[in-house]
């Protein structure tokens, strides 16, 4: 690979990341003026002023609903016992651990288990 290569490469992926960068800034700014001129016209709006004083009129209100909480979420969960299982998390523990484990510790663990 040369290093005309290489140059050429970076100003790909240059080019790439500063369009992707406008086009996210590009879309937000779009979508706050697209906010604020949403919430312009609805105040400037008679029609809704006026439906607005209707609203808060006592005698065309309608009672407010009582908000009810929900309490939480209910996880129901089944746990299956069964024996002489070893988990996966040991298992692979265990596999990596030999890797790791010197040929002296080795040598020690093997020659005590021969003496038991």
């Amino acid at each position: 690979m040369n290093l005309k290569d290489i140059v050429k490469w970076n100003v790909r992926v240059s080019l790439l990341y500063a369009v992707g960068i406008w086009t996210m800034l590009g879309t937000y700014g779009y979508f706050q003026l697209e906010m604020k001129w949403k919430k312009k016209e609805q105040t400037d709006d008679p029609a809704n002023d006026a439906l607005a004083k209707d609203l808060n009129d006592d005698s065309l209100a309608e009672p407010k609903p009582k908000e009810e909480k929900v309490k939480g979420l209910q996880v129901k969960s089944t746990i299956a016992y069964r024996e002489n299982f070893v988990p996966y998390s040991a298992r692979i523990y265990n596999y990596l651990q030999s890797y790791s484990s010197s040929t002296a510790e080795a040598a020690t663990s093997s020659s005590s288990d021969d003496e038991k």
